[in-house]
């Protein structure tokens, strides 16, 4: 059991980010997005932008995610995200 606990140092930055994704389930692309997501098994690059331009980027893993749709709605995916490593901001000028 203790192989797969979580310990922490004070000081230590961890980060963390969740998402909404919305969309049609009859599109193939969209499909082969959530295939990824279930299997990944290795950190991905994660890009978030901000409203004013900036990205945060940083290799991370989902660590959940929940599927849900209503007849003839979009279906909604929601993702929650580990960030492993540090996270770089872009600033644009």
């Amino acid at each position: 059991i203790g192989d797969k606990d979580a310990s922490f140092l004070s000081g230590v930055m961890t980060v963390t980010a969740s998402a909404n994704l919305f969309f049609d389930n009859d599109d193939l692309q969209h499909n082969a997005l959530l295939d990824n997501i279930n299997d990944a098994s290795a950190p991905f690059l994660l890009r978030i932008t901000l409203e004013t331009g900036e990205h945060l980027t940083g290799q991370a893993f989902v660590t959940s995610y929940e599927i849900s749709t209503a007849a003839g709605d979009l279906t909604r995916a929601a993702l929650q995200f580990q960030v492993t490593g540090a996270v770089t901001i872009v600033t644009t000028t």
